[in-house]
């Protein structure tokens, strides 16, 4: 369940997954992602690098879920210029 900030706003990420890579990264299913919040105010989530480590590989799977009012039109979105799009080359 999606709740507001401490000052009362709606806004956030279900999702800021920094996997290391070769790993899995978050797996949401069978759930209803939505809250008590303002509609259109969360992304599912965003590539997080810590510490611009290009070297991880972000990764977030939504399945059998329903999204609720409260998930952005556009869900994903990039962060500290890591595109939510890009992905490494793998083996």
């Amino acid at each position: 369940m999606l709740k507001k900030r401490w000052n009362g706003t709606s806004a956030g990420y279900v999702t800021a997954p920094s996997t290391p890579a070769g790993r899995k990264g978050f797996l949401i299913t069978r759930t209803t992602v939505d809250g008590d919040v303002s509609a259109r105010s969360f992304h599912l989530g965003r590539p997080w690098h810590a510490g611009g480590d290009a070297r991880l590989d972000p990764q977030t799977t939504v399945r059998d879920s329903t999204l609720g009012a409260a998930v952005k039109a556009a869900p994903w979105t990039d962060m500290g210029g890591f595109s939510w799009k890009a992905s490494p080359t793998r083996p």
